[in-house]
């Protein structure tokens, strides 16, 4: 998988003997929506302090679609109420960006106030080299050769780290101190994360009884998903993360770049659980089970 006409970073961690893989990992590239699963444990994290009440009201109001590309309450009515815990469902399960600006100002009065705070807890928790620039960008306004300097950026590696503390805190009864989360919040991450509908790029390739917790990552020049997979067994088998960039418009075979960059995250995704799970070889033909098949 590694001679494509793009740039590809990813990292995985197997669980079951802490092994760790990966190429280009700690190089820093721009999230897409990858991001909200930081949010996501930046707001549980005030839960857990008390700071934040998840059964809080927050309400919609007129202007908050503007410029919003994602999610569906951009279609809706607005002028109406409801729980801050739907709004950070929506967030993770259909990455609507009305619920995320929603679920930033949970966490603070402005803007400044909000990054100031995600921020925070992404140095506090060892995501050294994550770093998020924007509440949520306007992608319409964004060029095709953008660079990263008004971009939320990560690494792979970080977002391993990531997901590695949430599934050690949904295991612990202490939760995880890494991130300062609840068991409880732990494991409710990651059911949010199971029923994300937006990209089910990981999971495309497997069979349908195997149990990804995810969330995908749209830009205009590239496609990236995080995860952790999970073994028959409901046990955590491994993270994976991957990032694409630069990932052209249209091929030389006239397909479209995505649909390959989309083919080879759900590669890796198959990969990672016939090598994890199930300590078989990986098909030498991975990257043609996202083609149609012909007669």
């Amino acid at each position: 998988m590694r001679d494509q006409p793009f740039t590809t970073r990813w990292a995985l961690y197997d669980f079951r003997n802490a092994q760790f893989y990966g190429e280009r990992f700690d190089e820093p590239q721009w999230t897409a929506s990858t991001r909200k699963v930081s949010v996501m444990m930046c707001v549980l994290s005030e839960v857990t302090a008390g700071r934040i009440d998840l059964d809080r009201e927050v309400e919609y109001t007129s202007g908050m679609a503007e410029g919003v590309q994602s999610g569906t309450f951009r279609y809706m009515t607005p002028g109406f109420s409801f729980p801050l815990r739907d709004a950070l469902a929506q967030m993770i399960v259909s990455s609507d960006n009305v619920c995320t600006r929603l679920v930033f100002e949970s966490l603070g009065a402005d803007e400044r106030e909000q990054l100031r705070v995600i921020n925070d807890f992404c140095q506090n928790s060892g995501l050294h080299q994550t770093i998020h620039r924007h509440v949520f960008p306007d992608t319409s306004r964004i060029p095709w050769f953008h660079t990263d300097a008004p971009m939320t950026t990560s690494t792979p590696i970080d977002q391993i780290r990531l997901l590695k503390a949430i599934v050690a805190g949904s295991q612990s009864a202490s939760g995880s101190d890494l991130i300062a989360v609840s068991k409880d919040l732990c494991s409710y991450a990651l059911e949010l994360m199971t029923l994300g509908w937006d990209s089910f790029e990981f999971a495309r390739f497997l069979p349908d009884d195997v149990v990804v917790a995810q969330k995908g990552g749209r830009g205009v020049r590239g496609r990236s998903e995080i995860g952790v997979i999970f073994d028959s067994d409901g046990r955590a088998a491994c993270a994976l993360a991957v990032y694409t960039d630069w990932v052209q418009t249209r091929l030389r075979d006239g397909r479209p770049g995505n649909d390959l960059a989309i083919d080879l995250i759900s590669a890796f995704g198959r990969s990672a659980w016939e090598l994890v799970v199930n300590n078989t070889e990986v098909p030498a033909n991975i990257l043609d089970y996202g083609r149609p098949v012909t007669s």
